[in-house]
């Protein structure tokens, strides 16, 4: 008589699937010039290793209205992203939220809407797959603007010769 194996419970399958999910930077924000990724993105990576380890995933959101210390009311849409062991009754659950923006240029409600809960949705997803960003796109974005960093080094002009910097960074390389 064979003994089967207990299946492993929820953590331990979410680990090997941490371990296993690559997800890349699949998306290009030509204004900004930068990558980054989206919900669609993680979710077509980690979808064959759910299926693998026997998980399901499910994400829910839904709207919470807090008012500031000033009377503000600000509205937050807080995604739930939920990975279910299909094997056991155990789940695992993570939170994502972005601010709704009373308006935003260009955009009707449900456009306002429907991006602060794929950027929640997102958030979610990488909180519960352990996605790390990196430094995030949000905080680099530079919306176009170059800064003095990002410009290069001028040369010397009046023999067009490269400056001395540059030399000894060249010859460093």
């Amino acid at each position: 008589m064979s003994e089967q194996k207990q299946p492993d419970n929820i953590r331990k399958k979410l680990m090997l699937i941490q371990d296993e999910l690559v997800c890349p930077k699949g998306q290009v924000n030509s204004f900004g010039n930068y990558s980054y990724r989206s919900c669609e993105d993680i979710l077509g990576a980690v979808k064959p290793l759910n299926r693998k380890y026997g998980c399901l995933l499910t994400i829910s959101d839904h709207v919470e209205t807090v008012k500031d210390d000033s009377g503000e009311t600000r509205h937050y849409l807080v995604a739930r992203a939920t990975l279910y062991n299909t094997e056991l009754d155990d789940a695992h659950t993570t939170q994502g939220l972005a601010r709704e923006v009373t308006e935003k240029r260009g955009m009707d409600p449900a456009q306002v809407t429907g991006a602060a809960s794929s950027y929640s949705r997102k958030y979610a997803l990488c909180g519960l797959y352990a996605i790390d960003d990196g430094v995030d796109a949000d905080s680099t974005n530079t919306h176009g603007k170059s800064s003095k960093a990002d410009k290069p080094r001028k040369t010397n002009k009046s023999n067009n010769k490269k400056s001395t910097a540059d030399s000894e960074l060249e010859d460093l390389i």
